[in-house]
């Protein structure tokens, strides 16, 4: 049983090695990357689920694409961010820019088809917030990516380091279930030989 704990370490240690493949991105290909390991699979799943790093993405993306065409200038950064991004990022762009919500607010109530003054300086406006906050919060996310993805290489080590008790680890969910159905069934023979 010890030798089969020390393989189903190993076996461990591979699938976590999985969560370490860079995967292409489908939704925002343009994206300017913050570090080499942006798309890693592990990543996907944990810090790019933040609004901070849903907003790099989406910002980069049209940046990188805009003034090409059909699509618009490049002053159009503000109107190609989702608005439920921009909500989830609020509390924290409201600690630098406390004004910041209510032209947020009186804008979603313009008319998004007409170009007026109100509109081109709350575009200028909202730009030159994100752009701020997006230098700012580029650190923390890149420093996450780094945490999360040294992390899982650190796991990786350790589960082959300690394969067997990895293996146990991971052994030890199926040897309870088979205990629980191994001695149930001793248990129902010996009511059954009872009756």
């Amino acid at each position: 049983m010890e030798k089969f704990k020390s393989y189903l370490g190993l076996v461990l240690a591979a699938a976590l090695s999985s969560l370490l493949i860079n995967s292409t991105e489908l939704k925002f290909p343009r994206a300017t990357p913050i570090t080499a390991m942006d798309s890693t699979v592990i990543v996907k799943m944990t810090v790019a689920r933040t609004d901070a790093f849903k907003m790099w993405r989406q910002a980069t993306d049209f940046m990188n694409r805009c003034g090409k065409p059909p699509l618009v200038a490049c002053q159009e950064l503000s109107r190609h961010i989702y608005s439920d991004t921009i909500l989830g990022n609020m509390m924290d762009i409201l600690e630098k820019h406390p004004d910041f919500l209510e032209l947020y607010i009186s804008d979603s109530k313009l008319d998004w088809r007409a170009d007026t003054l109100e509109r081109r300086k709350f575009t200028e406006a909202a730009n030159r917030v994100y752009a701020e906050y997006l230098d700012e919060v580029r650190p923390r996310i890149q420093t996450n990516i780094w945490l999360v993805n040294l992390g899982i290489v650190a796991l990786i080590m350790l589960c082959v380091m300690y394969r067997r008790l990895a293996g146990g680890i991971a052994w030890a969910p199926f040897g309870l279930v088979w205990r629980i159905v191994t001695g149930g069934a001793k248990a129902a023979k010996k009511i059954h030989e009872k009756i």
